[in-house]
């Protein structure tokens, strides 16, 4: 699969979008939900589906300019590479800080894949002279809306959306210097994130499918088209 990037966009912040296929099935022509924004050669991930260190390097973003890992939600489709993606970053030279922001337990959910995976990254740190892993990686977790972080690049925002059975689900806004992106994972009309658009030029929104569903997909669309200048959808599944 080809990685999409936003049209009309500067050199200095660019939107990716590494996948937009929806459900934990693997498709043939479209990756897992996963989008990253570069700026100024800093790599910020939003949800980390199956493939997305692939679709990364398929898009030419180096893995070692990661930086933030933002998961909207813990549905499998939008979380199953979160550890594989710092894991396999830093097989190759990642040495730098990651932080991490999500939904709780995201920071049980780092701590054991790290358990997991010790054989491989001891083995890697004695034998390849590789710096340790786990005190690179900072995890935050977030149950509310608000700010999240600030860099010199750009400030996030999150907001919650409303994507039961699964709570907390997030939406984020990135304001760089020279646009405003906002993404959300699944989510039914929801006024915060319609609030939270507000302004920006880019809104990328991952839907359902699902006949009951339709409408109110319409509506959360109608509703978000006069808050951002640019508008493209995430993934539409038959399940999440």
């Amino acid at each position: 699969m080809r990685c999409r990037a936003a049209t009309a966009q500067s050199a200095v912040t660019r939107l990716i979008l590494l996948g937009t296929a929806g459900g934990p099935r693997p498709q043939k022509a479209r990756a897992a939900s996963a989008q990253v924004i570069v700026s100024k050669n800093v790599a910020y991930v939003i949800d980390c589906g199956d493939g997305v260190a692939r679709q990364l390097t398929l898009a030419g973003v180096p893995l070692t300019t990661l930086r933030h890992v933002f998961i909207t939600h813990h549905h499998s489709d939008h979380n199953a590479d979160y550890g594989n993606l710092i894991w396999l970053a830093w097989t190759t030279g990642l040495s730098t800080r990651v932080d991490t922001w999500g939904p709780p337990p995201i920071e049980k959910m780092t701590k054991l894949f790290f358990e997991m995976n010790t054989y491989d990254i001891d083995t890697r740190i004695s034998n390849e002279g590789r710096v340790p892993l786990a005190p690179l990686v900072h995890v935050h977790e977030i149950r509310g809306g608000g700010v999240v972080m600030s860099d010199d690049n750009v400030k996030v925002t999150s907001a919650l959306v409303d994507h039961p059975p699964v709570v907390p689900a997030f939406a984020y806004r990135f304001d760089a210097r020279d646009r405003s992106i906002v993404i959300s994972g699944d989510t039914a009309p929801s006024d915060n994130l319609v609030k939270l658009a507000r302004g920006a030029d880019v809104s990328n929104v991952s839907t359902r499918r699902r006949s009951n569903r339709r409408g109110r997909r319409r509506q959360n669309a109608r509703a978000l088209s006069p808050c951002a200048r640019r508008r493209s959808a995430g993934h539409r599944s038959d399940v999440d």
